[in-house]
């Protein structure tokens, strides 16, 4: 289901972006960002809403989501490919969502320093994002406040 779903993206994504297929055949971080930046604005939506509603499954979830965009990312930079912003992204947004669940779960490894942390890499997140967008052509933004980490 996911797989389609992101397909479906993808299409949408160059169906209302026709100058992104050409810019993409010209540069390799281009067309990765074209392909990635659709998933990631997906993960954002998730994100967002999960951190709105502090539901702690839904947090896990896109954890294990992102760990495995993190994991292909590294595997495609080992195997001589390009990585994008938005695959940096997804790696600084695996720690905020991984603080927020440390937060949430009441085990008790969650550090005040881990908010601080979070708010920068959020920052960071967001202006990989936005960077990620410049690239594919297609504006694009997080959905994700500093008020939804606060108010964990």
């Amino acid at each position: 289901m996911r797989s389609l779903l992101e397909g479906l993206t993808t299409a949408a994504f160059f169906l209302f972006n026709p100058w992104s297929i050409a810019m993409a055949n010209d540069n390799p971080y281009a067309e990765r960002s074209a392909t990635v930046l659709p998933i990631t604005l997906e993960m954002d939506r998730g994100a967002a809403d999960a951190l709105a509603r502090r539901s702690l499954s839904d947090l896990q979830a896109i954890y294990a989501q992102l760990q495995k965009e993190a994991d292909q990312s590294e595997e495609l930079i080992s195997d001589g490919g390009v990585a994008c912003a938005c695959d940096v992204a997804h790696s600084n947004l695996l720690i905020v969502i991984g603080f927020s669940i440390n937060k949430l779960d009441g085990e008790g490894r969650y550090q005040d320093w881990m908010e601080d942390d979070s708010l920068g890499l959020l920052a960071d997140y967001r202006q990989l994002v936005a960077a990620c967008g410049e690239d594919a052509q297609s504006p694009a933004f997080s959905g994700i406040t500093d008020e939804m980490i606060e108010k964990l």
